[in-house]
């Protein structure tokens, strides 16, 4: 099992995001009370993430106020990228609209973050042609010419990152 890949939107994708985290950091799994899975994801995609308990925007704030209280400090930074997506992160790809208000202010500070630690990523904002893309449109309307292009997007994202089997031996 060489090639499994994760993909997530909206929430989802902040759980896939901390997901990928988990899968590599030995602190994470202490503090999350989880093994390291045996089952390695090759490849994460998130479409429109949110991700932060910690960020000032509206988004961020509404978390805290809705399960914020459940986490002191340190967790509140383990579930936000700002804990968890440090400098040995695995590449990811994040699928975004500048027209999906008011995630995508979460979706970018993502992007920002993992520039900030000198991570690799793919980052793309995809623009409305013949439609008003909204939160996790390609998702919602998979058929639309930008859906489709953000969906290849992540297809090609995991297809570079795909192993091929070795030939047996003769």
């Amino acid at each position: 099992v060489d090639n499994v890949f994760l993909t997530g939107d909206s929430s989802g994708g902040h759980l896939s995001l901390l997901y990928t985290a988990v899968q590599t950091r030995p602190d994470l799994q202490e503090y999350f009370k989880v093994t390291a899975p045996e089952v390695k994801v090759r490849g994460t995609a998130v479409t429109c993430p949110v991700g932060s308990f910690l960020d000032p925007d509206i988004v961020s704030t509404a978390f805290r106020n809705l399960a914020g209280r459940l986490y002191d400090t340190k967790g509140k930074m383990n579930i936000s990228y700002q804990g968890f997506a440090d400098e040995t992160y695995p590449e990811v790809c994040i699928v975004t609209t500048d027209t999906d208000v008011p995630i995508h202010t979460n979706s970018e500070a993502v992007h920002k973050w993992l520039d900030f630690k000198g991570v690799a990523h793919q980052y793309k904002s995809f623009e409305g042609k013949t439609h008003k893309l909204a939160h996790v449109f390609n998702v919602l309307h998979p058929d639309w010419e930008e859906s489709i292009e953000a969906n290849q997007f992540i297809l090609d994202f995991f297809e570079k990152r795909k192993t091929t089997p070795e030939a047996p031996a003769e």
